[in-house]
């Protein structure tokens, strides 16, 4: 969630991942020794099979039907005309041989089903004959189009890591050129604040004290960010968004430094994940255990530096509630959840797929990519390698829930997405919290963040 989840939502290749994915793969070719993974429209594309592909004429009708050792004997020369002998073929020329071929058999199976048909409406033979032709081509047919799936999901996983891939390629060579120049102008945020109403709203805000001040720091000096977030928060103008982030970091800041306070908020954030993973059926034990880790790490003076870089390097400016959790994790994922990368969208729009293939795919991949980043961390023991081990507990649950079928574990994270949104155009609203002095604005934060939790809690008990 969130950590730039392009690369992340997931939003790109671990050694865990490739182990099970080799595993998989290797139980898979044992039974299909050269299947290859592509969607049913390949049914169109296969070549006529070559006269040396020839079926044993002595072969029984209740054995299984196979090559001549003849035609096997030719076979290995070549499967088809024009193409490579199999002594110099590649193993994916093979693969693919043996994906035409078996497409063929699909066919040539479909056909016989027709003809049995046909047949016994003139008894030009044995009915009991037909009846057993059929019932085996029926069960060839049957055991194609189930592991068929199978082989989907697998070329669905190939391609994501494929894209993943890719994509940390890029930003390899993109960090490589940001050390050249400066980590500042590589984590700096692409968009450029319009404040040209900023002496406009100054002169407007006398009855919010502490909207004026933070219109009054953005004018002399810069109030950083990291994305702008105008709309998003309900603000009219960059300079209102600027202005009251400066209020709300310091706002949080106070909040945050009562033990009570932050006790609340991170057992009440530990309440809302675990019911939503008891929603959905699954043990939430990994989900405490990584949270236990990450509160232990937290504290520890000496690990701020560390937690202090790991962020910078991902372009938080500020170390509060609402840089880190709110914007960084929160509003990240729910944009990538919103648009999230075409491997994973190519496997929810599959219509060959079951809902459960579905979400295997979809599992894996995240799992995927947390464990590729993770392998290349800077700090393998810092913050941001136990953030992803709560992201490996939860993420994949959570895309889809957010990504699938309507459920009562989706309306669960559709609440708990509108109301973490809903929370923070709370923070910018002046209607909700007063902008006067922050006495009143952070204990109207607090009821405005106990308000949104409990109304996640009701939805989530009563779905």
């Amino acid at each position: 969630m969130g950590l730039n989840t392009r690369s992340v939502g997931v939003v790109l290749l671990s050694s865990a991942f490739g182990a099970t994915l080799i595993a998989l793969l290797a139980a898979f070719y044992k039974q299909k020794k050269s299947r290859s993974l592509k969607p049913p429209d390949v049914l169109n594309e296969a070549r006529p099979l070559d006269e040396s592909l020839q079926l044993d004429e002595g072969a029984r009708d209740d054995e299984p039907v196979g090559l001549s050792d003849r035609s096997l004997s030719g076979s290995r020369k070549s499967l088809t005309p024009g193409s490579p002998s199999l002594s110099d073929c590649t193993l994916q020329q093979l693969c693919h041989l043996g994906k035409q071929h078996l497409v063929m058999s699909e066919k040539l199976w479909q056909e016989a089903l027709v003809r049995s048909s046909l047949e016994a409406s003139f008894q030009t033979v044995s009915i009991e004959h037909l009846r057993s032709l059929h019932a085996k081509v029926r069960e060839l047919l049957v055991l194609y189009q189930t592991e068929f799936e199978a082989d989907v999901v697998i070329d669905t996983t190939i391609s994501a890591l494929q894209e993943m891939d890719k994509e940390y390629e890029r930003r390899k060579a993109k960090s490589i050129a940001s050390d050249e120049t400066s980590l500042d102008t590589f984590v700096s945020a692409p968009e450029t604040p319009d404040l040209t109403d900023l002496e406009e709203k100054i002169s407007d805000v006398k009855r919010h004290p502490l909207y004026e001040a933070g219109l009054l720091e953005l004018q002399h000096n810069s109030v950083p960010y990291r994305k702008l977030r105008t709309t998003a928060v309900g603000c009219q103008s960059d300079s209102e968004f600027l202005a009251k982030l400066h209020v709300i970091r310091i706002a949080l800041d106070k909040i945050m430094k009562v033990d009570s306070n932050r006790k609340w908020f991170m057992e009440t954030g530990k309440r809302i994940i675990t019911c939503i993973l008891n929603k959905a059926q699954r043990d939430p034990s990994d989900f405490l255990l990584a949270m236990d880790k990450l509160e232990e790490f937290i504290p520890i003076e000496s690990n701020f530096d560390i937690l202090k870089a790991e962020l910078g390097m991902r372009g938080v400016k500020c170390f509060t509630l609402y840089d880190v959790v709110l914007d960084w994790v929160l509003m990240d994922a729910f944009d990538d959840l919103t648009n999230p990368p075409s491997s994973v969208l190519s496997v929810v729009q599959n219509r060959w797929l079951s809902a459960g293939l579905k979400e295997t795919a979809i599992s894996t991949a995240v799992w995927s990519i947390l464990k590729a980043k993770r392998r290349i961390l800077k700090y393998p023991e810092g913050f941001i390698s136990r953030f992803y081990a709560i992201s490996e507990s939860v993420s994949p649950i959570l895309a889809w829930a957010f990504l699938g079928p309507d459920s009562d574990v989706k309306s669960a994270c559709m609440c708990f997405k509108n109301h973490s949104l809903g929370f923070i155009q709370d923070l910018f609203n002046q209607d909700t919290v007063r902008y006067s002095v922050y006495e009143e604005i952070t204990s109207d934060i607090m009821s405005a963040a106990r308000c949104r939790a409990e109304s996640i809690l009701s939805v989530i008990d009563n779905s």
